[in-house]
């Protein structure tokens, strides 16, 4: 019994797909990472309270609350 092209093109379409999907999340979080390294380098700890610091802060930790949950 021969083999389908058809269907030997789909698998192999699908494979490059899930590649470049692949590549395409690793480019994303290394990016992610770069900024939250570049951000964290130059926070300055201050007192909790209604300011811009806190805020940033708070992006900081979601940020990196987000690389442990992928």
């Amino acid at each position: 019994m021969s083999e389908d092209p058809t269907n030997k093109r789909s698998i192999i379409a699908f494979t490059q797909y899930f590649e470049g999907e692949q590549k395409f999340d690793y480019f994303i979080t290394s990016v992610a990472g770069v900024l939250c390294a570049f951000i964290a380098e130059r926070y300055e700890p201050i007192p909790f309270g209604p300011n811009a610091e806190t805020v940033e802060l708070i992006a900081i930790l979601f940020l990196i609350l987000s690389f442990s949950l992928v």
